[in-house]
Parts: structure tokens; C-alpha cells; sequence
């Protein structure tokens, strides 16, 4: 009797022992179609919760107006560059206004006559016009490979 109440506490689910004292603590495999059918059924369930609705609307785009951006930008370079272009010309004509104006003098007696045309022997004129010089040159180039 005693040898029986410690083979009670032996379980064998997969293992079917040759000892008929230990064949009685064998325990019959579960039923896996009953699993199966649970698992099918929620995994369906699952699957028409995630589906209900139109799947594009699901769908967002990062960028929407990429593909507009990129059929533009080569246009807007070209455009940028004649923006440019403008603004230097425009820079080039006051310049050449105000040097061939050389007698618009400033009303204000304390700047003692100073003209209206760049001073390039101040700091700050001398470096605007070389940043000028430069851009011009840049810009000539520009016109050249177009």
C-alpha cells in the first residue's frame, strides 16, 4: 500500500511505463482538436476585427506632397537662380545710379558732404563690395553654363 500512494504522486503524460502499479498514474494525452478549434476560432475573430473598413484608409502617407515636391524642384532651381540673377541686376543698377549721382549729397551737415555712393575706403562698404564683386562673378558664371 505504501509502495501505491507514492506512485500516486507520479504523473506520466507522455511516457506509458511497463510496471502495471505505474500505469495507473498515467494520465491520457488532452485533446488537441479542442485547442485547435479555440485557436482557429480566435485567430478568425481576430483577423475580421482587424480587416473591418477600407485597409487605405489604414494607410498614411509620411509625405503626401513628395512626389509634387520633386516634379517642382527642378523648376523652382530655376527659378531661384533667375530670382537671383533679378536681384543682382537690380543691385548693379542702383549702384551704377548712385555713382553716376555723385553730387546727391546727404542734408545732414555733421556727415560733412559724404556721398550717397559706396565709400570703399570704410570697413563696411569695402567688405559689401567685395561680397558683391563675388556674387556678381558667381552669377556671370551661371549665365554662362546655362
Amino acid at each position: 500500500m505504501e509502495k501505491i500512494k507514492y506512485y500516486e504522486k507520479l504523473k506520466f503524460y507522455n511516457y506509458v511505463p511497463v510496471n502495471k502499479e505505474l500505469k495507473a498514474c498515467c494520465i491520457s494525452c488532452p485533446d488537441t482538436e479542442k485547442y485547435e478549434l479555440e485557436l482557429n476560432e480566435q485567430l478568425e475573430e481576430e483577423l475580421k476585427n482587424v480587416f473591418q473598413g477600407n485597409i487605405l484608409d489604414q494607410i498614411h502617407a509620411k509625405n503626401i506632397n513628395a512626389d509634387l515636391k520633386r516634379d517642382l524642384q527642378k523648376k523652382m532651381n530655376i527659378l531661384s537662380k533667375r530670382t537671383d540673377k533679378a536681384i543682382i541686376e537690380l543691385i548693379k543698377r542702383k549702384i551704377n545710379d548712385n555713382k553716376n549721382n555723385q553730387t546727391i549729397y546727404n542734408e545732414n551737415e555733421d556727415d560733412e558732404n559724404t556721398c550717397m555712393t559706396l565709400d570703399l575706403n570704410k570697413n563696411n562698404d569695402a567688405k559689401f563690395g567685395h561680397i558683391l564683386h563675388e556674387t556678381i562673378n558667381k552669377l556671370d558664371n551661371m549665365d554662362e553654363s546655362d
